[in-house]
């Protein structure tokens, strides 16, 4: 998918460009570290119903992914302090989002592959519940379910959260 290169080119570029203060070297996040958390950004937008969002929600994003992913210290500060700056993202007076929605959508997607690859069936039912996603999201989570094989595990989950919603 020509969204998905050009996603993957620009996190590829991010990787390099963001290195521990420490040794200038070594990635401060991963290709994935930052789809996950831009993933994370386009889900609270998406709870929020919002385009953009403030400088405070960023930073709180960024501290809920780094002690999700059990960061030290140094390395929170600097996923924290470089996120507002994210090739990605645009800053509209005070407000942060996505450059264009195609990809905040295309991260909504991503979102919601990490949500149906684990068990969070709860917070999937909130995601999901009454609001119609945009394309380019189903289109990222249908795309990312199948290469990374987690098709029939994604409907085990649907049906787990349609159970539940039915009770």
């Amino acid at each position: 998918d020509a969204l998905d290169d050009y996603v993957s080119a620009f996190l590829e570029r991010e990787v390099k460009k963001w290195t521990r203060k420490e040794d200038g070297v070594t990635p401060v996040l991963s290709v994935d570290g930052h789809r996950g958390l831009l993933a994370q950004l386009a889900k609270e937008m998406w709870l929020a119903g919002r385009d953009q969002v403030s400088s405070d929600l960023c930073d709180i994003v960024a501290e809920v992914f780094c002690e999700g992913h059990h960061m030290d210290p140094s390395m929170a500060a600097q996923v924290k302090a470089r996120f507002r700056d994210h090739q990605l993202l645009r800053k509209t007076g005070t407000l942060y989002g996505f450059d264009h929605e195609q990809l905040r959508n295309y991260f909504l997607g991503d979102a919601l592959v990490l949500l149906f690859s684990g068990d969070h069936a709860p917070e999937l039912r909130t995601l999901l519940r009454g609001k119609h996603l945009p394309d380019e999201a189903v289109r990222c989570l249908a795309g990312q379910l199948e290469k990374k094989r987690l098709v029939t595990k994604a409907i085990e989950t649907l049906g787990r959260v349609s159970e539940q919603d039915s009770t």
